[in-house]
């Protein structure tokens, strides 16, 4: 519609977080503990994206207040997302291509002791001089009505070995405080992405 202009309607994944409830879509197989840590997967309502110019891109939504894809847990209440990406052209030199996201979710309710929450996410991804080589930065922050919080910092680190290997390095630091309460978190996680062969589909 319009200019850019793109609407869903209907459930559809969140709008925070580095990593996705679709599996095929992240570097690991094992999630992150940000992922784990009372991070809304599904939405049930409207999200309408809106591309400004080339680099940047804004969506607004407003969604059931649950935190999943049960679409009544905890009344008929509203919850909203923002989100916003932004990537910097080459002009600012060795920045040039970084690639800049937040998100918000304000307002939904996990249907726990902890009862409404908003979910911030800072995501930065950084273009290496490695061949090969690329860093990503996860910020995950929860805030919940009772007054506490869940902060979690995760750094990824992408090497693609060979033409059909990639090695992949996930480090997370912080604290969780919401479905469970945990301080001082330091998760290490490796994997080995291999292509086994190339799947072609052809058309006569």
């Amino acid at each position: 519609l319009g200019n850019g202009l793109n609407l869903k309607v209907g459930q559809f994944t969140t709008v925070v977080g580095a990593e996705t409830s679709n599996y095929n879509e992240n570097a690991f197989y094992t999630r992150s503990r940000a992922f784990n840590a009372d991070q809304p997967t599904h939405h049930t309502g409207i999200l309408a994206s809106y591309q400004l110019t080339d680099d940047l891109g804004v969506s607004i939504g407003f969604v059931n207040d649950t935190t999943s894809n049960v679409t009544n847990a905890d009344g008929s209440g509203t919850a909203y997302l923002f989100s916003l990406s932004y990537t910097m052209p080459d002009s600012v030199g060795f920045l040039g291509g970084t690639e800049l996201s937040y998100g918000r979710v304000d307002g939904a309710d996990t249907g726990t002791a902890k009862d409404e929450q908003d979910n911030n996410y800072l995501g930065i991804s950084v273009p290496l001089p490695v061949e090969g080589l690329s860093y990503s930065f996860a910020w995950d922050v929860v805030d919940y009505q009772t007054g506490s919080d869940t902060s979690i910092l995760g750094h990824y680190l992408s090497y693609a070995a060979t033409d059909v290997m990639t090695i992949n390095l996930r480090y997370e630091t912080g604290n969780q405080n919401g479905s469970v309460d945990i301080d001082g978190i330091q998760d290490l996680a490796l994997g080995i992405d291999y292509q086994l062969w190339e799947l072609s589909l052809r058309h006569s």
